[in-house]
């Protein structure tokens, strides 16, 4: 089957991306994927949420959902993308939603459209989790 990834395979796939967000982010506190809808040449909508812990610097709370959405839209977002993935994930749109508000965390609901660039040097080979 050339060019298909078996359902295991996919879900070894998303568990290491998930553990390695979570390992370089102490502030993502979980991340679900609910849904990955292939769009063609290898670029994908994904769709789930994010729990957030509050105060981090970069999710500060509620009030700043509008800063950090507007930040999410900008050229910016999408250069730290393809930095911080070492160019193996291009973002190409995000859009967030407040899904559930907590004492000292908040969940994200998000869909992203991204693109997968599997030539560029896995993050591992640039001590990225080590």
């Amino acid at each position: 089957m050339k060019g298909v990834v078996g359902h295991s395979a996919k879900n070894v796939v998303i568990a290491f991306v998930i553990a390695a967000i979570m390992a370089q982010y102490p502030f993502v506190l979980s991340i679900s994927i609910m849904g990955i809808t292939p769009l063609g040449n290898r670029t994908l909508e994904v769709r789930g949420t994010v729990e957030l812990q509050r105060g981090s610097g970069v999710w500060s709370g509620p009030e700043n959902f509008s800063f950090f959405n507007e930040w999410w839209q900008s050229e910016a977002a999408v250069d730290k993308v393809s930095s911080d993935s070492r160019g193996m994930i291009t973002l190409h749109s995000i859009t967030w939603t407040l899904i559930e508000q907590k004492a000292n965390s908040d969940v994200l609901g998000f869909t992203a459209i991204i693109t997968v660039n599997p030539a560029a040097s896995p993050p591992w080979h640039k001590g990225w989790l080590i």
